[in-house]
């Protein structure tokens, strides 16, 4: 990251706002604007092509080319030569000195805290952003999978009928009755072995 660029993961969340843009405009100019996809890679190819032409406006289009919003991915101001910082006047009480010693030693102690917070915070929102990604991979693969178990299932229900005689226009239908007969198949199985069983006294057809 370059310095004075906002953190990517800003922009990558502003991205994927709703309403989403159909193209991304570069600096206001016509020139530079870039056509999102409707492809799954779509919003990482975006990003890939904004951060390669380093620009500092970005603003989002909709159909119609009216803006929906902006986002500002360099500050100019960072790019102005720092200014020297300013020499405080040493206080001749020695009370003032010490506040002055522990008011320096805070501001330093505050500076390293935000420093910290800032790189927990785009670490985390970066493995936040990585696990909705493979949630949504992991959802398009069990669609998939169903649509295809649901194919299966169909060919195999066509084999059956076909097997059985069975019309295959209804296929609901033939189902149901197909899965009757093997149920009553085996009732019926079951109901002969209890009556042959129910004529010994032993239950294993012979006598004791």
């Amino acid at each position: 990251m370059s310095e004075g660029r906002t953190p990517i993961t800003n922009f990558r969340r502003w991205l994927k706002e709703t309403p989403q843009p159909v193209a991304l405009r570069l600096d206001e100019n016509e020139k530079k604007t870039i056509k999102v996809s409707k492809q799954r890679a779509c919003w990482s190819e975006a990003e890939k092509s904004v951060l390669a032409m380093d620009p500092t406006i970005v603003e989002a289009l909709d159909n119609q080319g009216n803006i929906l919003r902006a986002f500002r991915l360099k500050d100019d101001d960072a790019n102005e030569p720092a200014k020297p910082p300013q020499q405080e006047s040493w206080p001749s009480s020695e009370l003032a000195q010490m506040a002055q010693i522990f008011t320096a030693a805070a501001d330093r102690a505050a500076s390293r805290h935000e420093a910290a917070y800032k790189m927990g915070f785009d670490r985390v929102s970066a493995f936040l952003d990585a696990m909705v990604s493979r949630h949504d991979e992991a959802l398009q693969r069990a669609a998939q999978a169903e649509a295809r178990l649901e194919r299966e299932r169909r060919q195999w229900l066509e084999a059956q009928l076909k097997a059985a005689g069975a019309p295959a226009d209804d296929e609901d239908q033939s189902f149901n009755g197909l899965l009757g007969q093997l149920i009553s198949g085996v009732v019926e199985k079951r109901m002969a072995e209890a009556m042959n069983g129910s004529k010994h006294p032993n239950g294993n057809g012979k006598d004791a």
